[in-house]
């Protein structure tokens, strides 16, 4: 067994227009991109103090793949975000669960999808 540890993990969704998915995604999160390492692709650094190291969601022009991304995201405040995708129009139902662990009473957990597809999750942890 190797023993692995990962510095940081980022989420890449597949969009078929790497313009308009900026767009859309910059509606959502109220801001343009962070960064823009290639001219296919655009990143938001979500994590405090908006460093790539600390959670990044890329956008990766790829019409060939586009819809096909999933990515999951842990947030301090559901809220924020549903009430920006319900101005937007976008589903959004989060749900709240009680679930068992050391730290965690219940998760809130919501989902929507981007215009080509891809399905972004979003879950709130409530701490004990």
């Amino acid at each position: 067994m190797t023993d692995f540890v990962a510095l940081t993990v980022f989420a890449g969704l597949p969009v078929r227009d790497l313009d308009m998915a900026v767009e859309w995604y910059g509606r959502i999160l109220g801001r343009a991109p962070d960064g823009r390492p290639a001219p296919q692709i655009a990143e938001y650094y979500l994590a405090a103090g908006r460093a790539p190291e600390n959670g990044t969601l890329q956008l990766r022009e790829d019409a060939g793949r586009a819809g096909g991304g999933l990515a999951t995201i842990n947030v301090s405040d559901i809220t924020v975000l549903a009430d920006t995708l319900e101005k937007l129009g976008v589903a959004f139902d989060p749900q709240t669960f009680p679930i068992e662990a050391k730290t965690v009473s219940a998760v809130t957990v919501g989902a929507f999808e981007d215009p080509d597809g891809n399905a972004v999750t979003v879950v709130q942890p409530h701490l004990r």
